[in-house]
């Protein structure tokens, strides 16, 4: 499972024109995925709850 979350660091320009690294993830789609279907699993027991 870790191959799907990929740790990566990136250049971002503050508001004074001046650039920092921030750490960020890149998903793979099965990440993507596989986060879409435990939501989804998460929102129908809930639904099934009430």
């Amino acid at each position: 499972m870790d191959d799907n979350f990929r740790e990566v660091t990136k250049i971002v320009t503050l508001g004074s024109g001046s650039q920092r690294e921030v750490q960020d993830f890149m998903l793979t789609r099965y990440a993507c995925w596989s986060l879409c279907m435990k939501k989804l699993l998460t929102l129908q027991t809930m639904a099934i709850l009430r």
